[in-house]
């Protein structure tokens, strides 16, 4: 017979029992899957995740928000915003050609905004929108950078002040 001796027992029923409970099951359990809060780690998706960044004519990343003030976030929602209204209105267009043209709205509002800021800040060189697509495969993560749009340089007689 097992005799439960008064400490014990004033324990199991204090009220922070469930607590030191909790925090004994989160340390054993760890950030492992299905237990991590980060959905990335735990459940990735099968779809591709799609980011997009602003580019120079070769490729090569630029600070958008230091050209334009604009944020990559909100780069993202106007792309978006334009792509799916050109689709919610059924289109005839291909796929390609959609990406490509709210693509380019998204490029001309950024270089107005560009602009609108000091010379050296200024976006009148070729600049494209690429679309960068990360997606869980057999061998892990796999990255692939595709251009959506491009806007060719200004000519120097619109170099302004």
């Amino acid at each position: 017979m097992v005799v439960e001796s008064g400490a014990l027992k004033k324990f199991l029923r204090h009220p922070a029992f469930p607590l030191f409970l909790f925090i004994f099951a989160s340390q054993a359990t760890g950030e492992f899957y299905p237990f991590s809060p980060f959905s990335m780690y735990s459940n990735p998706t099968p779809r591709p995740m799609r980011l997009y960044y602003l580019a120079d004519g070769e490729g090569n990343a630029l600070p958008m928000t230091w050209h334009s003030g604009s944020s990559p976030a909100r780069m993202t929602k106007t792309f978006n915003r334009h792509k799916g209204g050109m689709e919610d209105a059924d289109s005839p267009l291909p796929d390609a050609e959609i990406r490509r043209i709210a693509g380019e709205v998204v490029l001309n509002q950024l270089r107005e905004l560009s602009l609108k800021r000091t010379k050296h800040r200024q976006l009148r060189d070729e600049i494209q929108l690429i679309e960068l697509s990360i997606s869980a495969g057999r061998d892990g993560l796999q990255e692939n950078h595709k251009p959506v749009a491009k806007l060719e340089a200004l000519p120097e007689e619109d170099a302004g002040p």
